[in-house]
């Protein structure tokens, strides 16, 4: 730095004293060198102030190199899929990257010397604590797993794996969302609930023909056990009788096709004999199919009691609704009343009865919606040869389904 005069002769003094003194310096230095070694010196400052740009340049070029890398690894620090923070060792939060931010919910700047715990769940806030005492005892790699309230709203689950500074002031925290995980975790929790308690018989079964999964419903239904059921083919379990069309289905089930409410039989160990309605569903790219069987033995039965019911010629059989709408009925009708089954199913058997015994039917009508069965109750109903034909009804009303069970004899020869 120069000197500062306040008398401008000293100044000037000064500056003519250099000067002459430059001079002699030069004239010593002339005499001296030669002008061969002269030349040498130039050459060299000549080189070495090549070699200074050169280096200038390189120091550019690696200036430039580390300012992308400082930019690359920026973005890689604040946009990577996990959020990293710096904690000291109170839990105080000294750096951290955007996604860490988007995490607790807050802007990065307002987040910096906040306490990392105060973001945690009550139920996880020990676990956390625990965790970051370890890492500053131990020296060593911690991970866990912990619960964060986000904007008071949300809740997040996150992976913390924690590893010590290099100063030991400080640790480095990776956190990782495993919310996904943690809800697929419940969501298979609650299927294996499903899977252990339904009342439906669940399975898994390969394109080998045998059982690769059974759920206890299958004990508890068909009395095998769950050994003996993935022992043998499963359809050595399956009646004789449906053994075929068995068969037959899973061949559509391995060639790609969904199958609802197929029924077989199968026998039980005690040598009963249950009903099942299955739905299955094939996963060819597993060579397995998915299966829900359902034990329909009850309303088979009933089914087979009321189609036998049906079958008995010698009365006049109807299935009717609230509304007097034919359901279903029975060869009866065509021998005593000349129609066939095309002609009654989807009428109102009001139209075949006697116009003066249509009031009497309407108030024995009502007292089957309230729930009294029906006894002994006369009327006629039309032949289809036009004559009317004397008919004694007995009746009964299951009003869950909305229907009329009832079955009539002709007594028009006995009147």
């Amino acid at each position: 730095m120069k000197k500062q005069y306040s008398n401008p002769e000293d100044a000037a003094s000064l500056r003519q004293k250099a000067e002459e003194q430059l001079k002699l310096r030069k004239s010593e230095t002339n005499k001296n060198v030669s002008e061969a070694e002269m030349l040498k010196l130039i050459q060299e400052l000549q080189v070495h102030q090549i070699e200074l740009e050169l280096m200038n340049e390189e120091l550019a070029k690696a200036k430039q190199t580390t300012e992308v890398t400082l930019e690359k690894y920026t973005n890689l620090y604040d946009f990577a899929p996990s959020g990293y923070f710096t904690l000291n060792t109170e839990g105080d939060i000294v750096h951290l990257n955007l996604v860490g931010a988007k995490m607790l919910g807050k802007d990065r700047r307002k987040l910096i010397n906040s306490r990392f715990s105060l973001f945690i769940s009550t139920d996880t806030r020990n676990i956390f604590i625990d965790f970051l005492n370890e890492i500053f005892n131990s020296k060593n790699i911690q991970s866990c797993e912990v619960a964060i309230i986000n904007n008071d709203v949300s809740i997040m689950h996150l992976q913390l794996t924690g590893t010590p500074a290099h100063d030991g002031k400080d640790c480095l925290i990776t956190a990782s969302d495993i919310t996904g995980r943690k809800q697929a975790e419940e969501e298979l929790k609650t299927s294996n609930r499903i899977f252990k308690h339904s009342l439906d018989m669940l399975c898994i079964a390969g394109f080998d023909g045998y059982f690769k999964v059974l759920n206890p419903a299958w004990t508890k239904i068909l009395g095998w056990s769950k050994e003996e059921l993935l022992s043998k083919p499963w359809i050595d379990f399956v009646h004789p009788d449906d053994r075929d069309d068995t068969i037959d289905i899973k061949t559509v089930i391995v060639d790609g096709k969904e199958i609802y409410q197929f029924e077989n039989r199968y026998m039980c160990k005690d040598g009963t004999i249950k009903w099942l309605s299955w739905n299955s569903f094939p996963y060819p790219e597993e060579n397995i199919m998915f299966g829900v069987a359902r034990d329909v033995t009850v309303s088979k039965q009933r089914e087979l009691t009321i189609n036998n019911f049906f079958e008995r010629p010698l009365n006049i059989n109807i299935i009717i609704d609230f509304d007097g709408k034919i359901n279903r009925s029975n060869s009866g009708w065509e021998i005593y009343l000349g129609y066939q089954k095309d002609e009654i199913i989807g009428n109102n058997f009001f139209d075949f009865i006697h116009p003066d015994d249509i009031s009497i039917t309407v108030e024995e009508m009502k007292k089957l919606e309230k729930g009294i069965s029906t006894l002994h109750f006369e009327n006629r109903y039309r032949h289809k040869n036009g004559e009317y034909r004397k008919l004694e009804w007995s009746a009964i009303p299951s009003p869950d389904e909305h229907l009329i069970y009832a079955v009539a004899i002709d007594i028009t020869e006995r009147k």
